[in-house]
């Protein structure tokens, strides 16, 4: 498992890449709306960018698709890098001088989208709860 040194570093350099936007826990996280943080999750509109930075792998066949959507990953240090391929047109903030995230509104948007999916019961109430927690902290 990663320490929180190693993630942090990668967020530090993942925060230089054009038109990169970071998401889900860890937006939480560089927000200091939580301070659990097991990997790092990131949107970006193609690879070419953080393909500079880091190898990133792509998923051929993801659990969950959505359209318009690819997905990839990389394995650096120990820390899990999520890589979300798509439009990158959803509302952020600007946290220091760097790092960009989504905003808790955009989060539940997209959580919100996510239950169109076919999710498993147990998933689809986590997502609610997820949902409901982002609400509560607004």
């Amino acid at each position: 498992m990663a320490g929180i040194r190693d993630i942090l570093l990668v967020i530090q350099n993942l925060s230089t890449v054009t038109d990169l936007k970071f998401v889900g826990g860890t937006s939480l996280f560089i927000q200091e709306k939580t301070t659990d943080i097991n990997d790092v999750d990131v949107l970006v509109q193609d690879i070419q960018e953080i393909s500079k930075v880091y190898n990133i792998i792509l998923i051929d066949e993801p659990v969950y698709k959505f359209e318009n959507r690819r997905r990839g990953y990389c394995v650096h240090n120990d820390v899990m890098i999520d890589v979300f391929i798509q439009e990158n047109n959803e509302e952020t903030i600007l946290v220091g001088t760097r790092a960009k995230c989504s905003t808790i509104d955009a989060q539940i948007v997209f959580l919100e989208k996510t239950l169109s999916l076919n999710l498993l019961s147990e998933k689809r109430q986590s997502t609610i709860a997820e949902i409901h927690y982002l609400k509560s902290i607004r």
